[in-house]
């Protein structure tokens, strides 16, 4: 039987290995690696896939200035110490509202992009509230604490100033001297959810408030006619949700109503 020769490659110990095969393959991965390279500044640094301006909405010209610095401050910072968090897919709209909710009088914050504008639409904490007692107009901050009295024409203007909460009636009675409690700041704060939530969330608008006898009753008053009875101590998700609801499923005429009272858990009554 005759011998196979052994055909492995025989390397001389005496003569360098010719190089042009490593020379080849460290030529291949240097230009995968850069265009790998090349690729990454393409996506993370073309103009057209980062945020441009920010557009403000809702917002007066003090709140929307420092809006402005907020955001700017946080997309000049890079992520990884790196990439611009202008890019669409590092910005961080959740964080930016949820920090402009911290550090601003702000009731809502929300940030979305539209093409390459970061849009912040916010809605502003009323800084000062207006309660009619007695015949008597008292400014009231939002510690619900009274700051003065008001004369006739600051009342004239308040009725003429749009974009604010309607005036606060309150029939409890009694005088009110500078620094009184006129309602808790809990309660105010939700006064104003609750409004926002009835404009958004029904058909309705409202046009007033009154403050009951009964702790965390508030009577709103419509543009139908139709009054609210709602109570800011308890979760107002659920009493909005029967009020739409009713209103939805049209289970009744609510322009021939003339009270909703959404204050019961399970129940609703209305005339």
């Amino acid at each position: 039987m005759p011998i196979r020769p052994n055909r492995r490659r025989r390397v001389n110990p005496y003569f360098r290995q010719r190089s042009s095969g490593v020379a080849r393959t460290y030529l291949v991965r240097g230009g995968v690696l850069f265009a790998v390279v090349v690729l990454l500044g393409l996506v993370l640094y073309t103009p057209w896939l980062h945020v441009s301006s920010v557009d403000v909405r809702g917002a007066g010209p003090e709140i929307a200035e420092r809006i402005n610095a907020e955001v700017s401050t946080h997309l000049e910072k890079r992520a990884l110490f790196l990439f611009p968090r202008t890019h669409r897919w590092l910005l961080q709209q959740t964080s930016i509202g949820t920090n402009l909710m911290d550090t601003l009088p702000l009731n809502r914050a929300d940030v979305s992009r539209e093409g390459r504008v970061l849009v912040v639409d916010v809605q502003e904490k009323i800084r000062t509230f207006y309660v009619l007692r007695d015949d008597v107009l008292y400014a009231v901050d939002r510690s619900g604490l009274v700051l003065s009295r008001v004369d006739d024409l600051e009342r004239a203007r308040l009725v003429a100033e749009p974009g604010r909460i309607p005036m606060i009636e309150d029939v409890r009675g009694g005088e009110l001297r500078q620094g009184d409690e006129v309602v808790s700041a809990e309660h105010l704060a939700q006064i104003v959810v609750l409004f926002d939530a009835i404009q958004s969330r029904t058909m309705l608008t409202p046009t007033g408030a009154v403050l009951a006898d009964e702790e965390g009753r508030v009577d709103v008053q419509t543009d139908a006619d139709v009054t609210l009875y709602v109570n800011v101590a308890k979760d107002l998700d659920p009493q909005i949700d029967k009020l739409s609801a009713l209103i939805d499923r049209k289970l009744v005429d609510i322009t021939t109503l003339q009270y909703i009272d959404l204050r019961f858990t399970n129940r609703l009554f209305y005339n």
